[in-house]
């Protein structure tokens, strides 16, 4: 997208290039670096506000304007999260003799970077029935993952169950038996009016095996009775 603003002098000009950024995403073991995209002639004055249109102003450590024009915002712990810096909509202008123009707004993101765990709850079902066994993961970072595969003893179960986002649907074959399996998941997305700026991270939701202990609480198993004895 391209924006240009003439003014009198036919010399002078103002102008921004790819305005179609609309949100940025990112971790806060990161930081991000959002440039105001603009240039012009003679050299543009860049100015970044809140949605509100309050002018924001340099925290040291947590947020800076560039000379450039490009706002900054700091890696930071989880204890240090603000909404109004790190969950907030901002705005850049440009300025020169030629005029003054305005960015759309852009949604700033930050992603909190804390240890999680993936469980796999416990399922019952009758022999030659089907068990469904589904990924739990916080919500603090489940938008920000994707089922990307399950898998079975290392083998890929999509030919055996039918994987539905974070579900799993499997046949019991056997009355006791479960095999290992696992879920892995992505922390990537990305969109063409979307930036995210999370490293690729996979995790594995696993429930035990027939032959083995019982796993941690992050695990699940699937356990298969004749019809006259299943579960609730």
């Amino acid at each position: 997208c391209f924006l240009a603003v003439f003014g009198e002098d036919l010399h002078a000009s103002l102008y921004f290039v790819n305005a179609s950024l609309q949100e940025v995403v990112f971790a806060s073991t990161a930081g991000t670096l959002v440039p105001c995209p603009a240039a012009g002639i003679p050299p543009v004055s860049l100015r970044w506000y809140l949605a509100t249109g309050e002018e924001i102003y340099d925290v040291p450590g947590i947020r800076h304007v560039h000379p450039n024009g490009t706002l900054q915002i700091f890696p930071f712990p989880p204890s240090s999260f603000s909404t109004l810096i790190h969950d907030n909509t901002y705005y850049c202008t440009a300025e020169n003799p030629s005029g003054k123009i305005r960015s759309q707004d852009v949604h700033i993101k930050a992603v909190l970077r804390e240890p999680y765990t993936v469980r796999v709850e416990d399922q019952k079902t009758m022999r030659g029935n089907v068990a469904v066994f589904k990924c739990i993961i916080p919500s603090s970072v489940e938008a920000y993952i994707a089922v990307v595969s399950w898998e079975k003893d290392t083998v890929s179960l999509i030919s055996e169950g039918v994987l539905v986002e974070t579900e799993l649907t499997l046949k019991s074959r056997h009355a006791d038996c479960a095999a290992n399996h696992r879920a892995m998941r992505s922390g990537e997305r990305l969109s063409a009016s979307v930036t995210v700026l999370l490293t690729r991270t996979t995790v594995a939701c696993q429930f035990g095996a027939c032959d083995t202990k019982p796993l941690m609480n992050s695990d699940g198993t699937v356990h298969g009775a004749p019809p006259d004895s299943a579960g609730p």
